[in-house]
């Protein structure tokens, strides 16, 4: 680097980079560079004190492509493409995502037994793990929902619409109740389904429970905008 200006071989940068961006450009190494780096460049050659660049390639890919594109008006890397093609492509993946739909508590093992019996390539059980990690689907505990028939939804739902337009005052004259079993031997099934961010709702990814079983303790409280109304063990069924 002499002055203002960088040489890279025979290429002489005819609009060099700033000294300051260039010895303080935080660069993270990857295996392609695209017109990204370009792009930030022009964004801070105007101004010298910023104290970063942002852009995805080492400092040297950074010249090279730079004067690639001021002498050929071309921003191509022969970098682009290299590294180890995936293993499961595109529409193996989308038929992986089919067939983990299809019963969301299957385990890594039965999950590539399926691939492999419908795919020209067999893959291992590590593979489809980092697959499906990749897109995504993470192995998670079921959300423990009531069991709810469809006349009870329907029933929430007619509740819901007919309330929906009540007043803070209307609801401060409400008292809730509910009841709860505690259990004092509480089974863990270890069930796991997998899903992405977002559907721990559907009824795919859930498990019903009951307010039963193992033997246990039956509490009863209320609540309301003016006060905290008592806890109160029950001694019969409700």
């Amino acid at each position: 680097m002499r002055g203002h200006g960088l040489e890279t071989g025979r290429l002489q940068i005819r609009d060099p980079i700033p000294p300051k961006i260039a010895m303080n450009a935080v660069l993270v190494s990857v295996k392609s560079v695209t017109l990204k780096c370009l792009t930030s460049y022009w964004k801070l050659r105007d101004r010298e004190h910023s104290e970063h660049l942002v852009c995805s390639c080492s400092r040297s890919a950074f010249v090279r492509i730079h004067a690639k594109w001021i002498n050929d008006g071309d921003t191509s890397s022969r970098c682009q493409g290299v590294g180890r093609p995936r293993v499961v492509e595109e529409k193996e993946r989308r038929r992986l995502s089919r067939l983990v739909k299809q019963n969301r508590r299957q385990t890594v093992a039965q999950l590539t037994a399926q691939y492999n019996a419908g795919s020209r390539i067999s893959v291992s059980e590590h593979t489809v793990q980092r697959t499906l990690s990749d897109m995504g689907l993470s192995s998670r505990r079921p959300t423990r929902v009531p069991l709810l028939t469809k006349r009870h939804r329907q029933l929430r739902l007619h509740w819901t619409r007919e309330h929906r337009d009540w007043t803070m005052d209307e609801w401060k004259r409400v008292a809730w109740s509910d009841e709860l079993r505690f259990l004092i031997h509480h089974v863990d099934g270890r069930v796991r389904v997998r899903r992405l961010p977002g559907e721990q709702l559907l009824p795919s990814c859930t498990e019903g429970h009951r307010q039963a079983g193992g033997g246990g303790i039956m509490l009863w409280g209320t609540f309301s905008w003016a006060a905290l109304g008592p806890v109160v063990v029950v001694e019969q069924t409700m």
